[in-house]
């Protein structure tokens, strides 16, 4: 069984204004992280599968430097 972890939208100055990472947070804190943001949920969930995570939800979108 894999291990749950979020995936949240992160706001982006690009066009579309987001991009996605993954977190896993244990008693409130982060406790791992992808090491870059993905343009696409898709790739981003891909990334955390290969990390032996699987997404459960995603939050509300925040700026990257509130997540840690």
């Amino acid at each position: 069984m894999k291990t749950k972890c979020n995936i949240v939208p992160i706001k982006s100055g690009g066009p579309i204004g987001y991009k996605w990472r993954w977190m896993k947070k244990t008693d409130g804190k982060v406790i791992e992280i992808s090491a870059k943001p993905f343009d696409y949920y898709y790739d981003c969930l891909t990334d955390a599968q290969k990390h032996g995570y699987c997404a459960v939800e995603y939050k509300e979108l925040v700026s990257d430097h509130s997540l840690r």
